[in-house]
Order: structure tokens, then sequence, then C-alpha cells
């Protein structure tokens, strides 16, 4: 009948099909399910590095193991982490490592660059060597806690790196302004804004933004024109594209685009002309920040 719409067979009368099993599961003498067989004279090795965050931090190691008998221990340590980063080393005993994580409740880390994880397996063979295998080393995030398995092995440098804003030293009267990039951290430098308050004493003075190495300039970048006697000028270095405007307040100053900084790398300025009693404020600046471990 056009229209009409079969009414499905009741599966209370479908056939039931029956058979033997192509996969059979142990229920007894399971082999463990993690590959890590840990001996009595292996320990796990922690590193945490976070070069510019606030001290009295803690790091917390949560693991699981699976000992000889069957049993599975739950095991957690917790160790200060004071600035640039703190290790432990611990052993488990013999057994099965099943997962282990690694977090810092103290710190909050909304994206990558605050601070890195290393976890190692160490052997101490009666030799005295030492062999090593990675459990893992990855970036801590609020949202990404590292652990394994799986254990990601990623670097520090990767990724967009922490977005930070420096408040730096101010210096003394008639001195130029010189700040120093930290110890484990790598930057690139975004844009920097700074004031100079010239005395009535000597003539023009001509601002340049220097960096170097520690010892060897390798970049200089200066205002199209100087500033006068008794003012108060801002100058803004930033990478602009190359867009330089003198002459108004706050300047504007070109630095070079990528600009990436090592650790002991200098942002200094060299002002010709100074004289004892101008005086520079603290520059404030914005960096992408990394570990570098």
């Amino acid at each position: 009948m056009l229209g009409h719409t079969p009414i499905p067979d009741d599966p209370r009368n479908a056939a039931i099909a029956s058979g033997k099993r192509a996969i059979q599961l142990a229920t007894n003498a399971v082999q463990p399910p993690s590959p890590l067989y840990l001996q009595v004279e292996d320990s796990i090795y922690i590193n945490i590095i976070n070069p510019t965050q606030a001290g009295g931090m803690f790091g917390r190691v949560i693991a699981r193991f699976l000992r000889p008998d069957g049993e599975i221990i739950g095991f957690k340590r917790e160790f200060p982490c004071s600035l640039p980063g703190a290790a432990t080393i611990f052993t488990l005993g013999e057994g099965w490592l099943l997962s282990l994580a690694v977090s810092i409740p103290g710190l909050s880390a909304p994206e990558p660059g605050y601070a890195f994880v290393f976890a190692s397996v160490i052997r101490d063979t009666p030799e005295g060597n030492l062999f090593h295998w990675n459990l893992f080393a990855d970036t801590y995030e609020n949202n990404h806690v590292p652990s394994w398995p799986p254990g990601r092995m990623g670097f520090p440098q990767e990724g967009a790196g922490r977005l930070r804003t420096v408040v730096g030293s101010t210096p003394a009267a008639g001195a130029d302004i010189a700040e120093t990039v930290p110890n484990n951290v790598r930057w690139r430098l975004l844009c920097l804004f700074a004031t100079l308050v010239t005395s009535a004493a000597g003539g023009n003075r001509a601002i340049t933004l220097g960096f170097d190495d520690g010892a060897n300039v390798f970049s200089e970048n200066s205002a199209t024109s100087g500033q006068g006697v008794s003012t108060t000028t801002s100058y803004s270095f930033s990478d602009n594209g190359g867009f330089q405007q003198s002459g108004v307040n706050p300047w504007n100053v070109a630095i070079p685009a990528n600009l990436l900084l090592a650790n002991s790398y200098r942002i200094r300025t060299f002002t010709v002309g100074i004289q004892a009693a101008d005086q520079w404020s603290a520059p404030k600046y914005l960096v992408q920040e990394w570990v570098s471990a």
C-alpha cells in the first residue's frame, strides 16, 4: 500500500548467534602493562628550570608504581623550587613505573616560557657509569602538566614563548641605561620606553639604543635629531617597520625586527653629550621570553 511503513521485526524474535571469541584475555599471571621496568639501582631525576619566576615555590612529583607482588603504589614528593630552578632525585625500588607527572602548584603559567621540566631515569652501574633514559622534556603550563607516558620530548625555545613586561633599573644621574638579559632565558625585544630629563648644561644630546653580547656591539639605533637642554623627552624604541619620528614627544626610533638576545646580552643607551645632572628613567620594555636550558 502506498505510504505504508513496514513494521520492524521484534528483536526478541531474532536468532541468537554465539560462538567462541577470537580474543581471549588472561585473568591471572597477567603481564605488567608498563614497558619501563626499574631495578633497585635505578633512580628518577627531575629538574625544573624557572629562571624569572618568584621564589618560595615547590615542585610536586606524582607517580604510580607496580611492585613485583602486584601492588600498585602511589608516590608523591614535593621539593623547594627557588630561582633559577631546582632538581631532585629519588628511587622507587624494583618494579614497573606506570605513570609520572610533575607540577608546580604555586606557579601561574598561562603560556609557554615560564618553566621547563626534565625527567630521566638514571642507572648507577657497579662500574660507576650513569645511563639516562629521558622520560620527557616539556614546558609547564596551567593546562599542560609534563607527564609520562607518553612523554613529550620538546625544546625550551620552541613555540610562541611568554610575553613579559620588564621594568628595569633607574640609572644614576649622568649615566646611561644598561639592562642585561638574565641567565637561563632568551629574549626577543619588542619595544622599549624610557624618558630623559636634561639639565641646562652643555648642548644637544644625541640618543642611541645599542645591543651587545657583553663585549661586542652588534646593533645601534639612533634618533634622527638631538634633544635640547632643559627638556624632558620620552623615547619609544620598537620594531615598527622602519618608521622613525623625532622632534615630538615621545620620539619613535626603529630597532631591528626579530632581535633575539641570549643571556648576558645587554640593552644600553649611548647618550652623546650627557651631563652629570641628566637623568634617564627606569626603562620599561616588552619581551618575548623563552627558558634557555
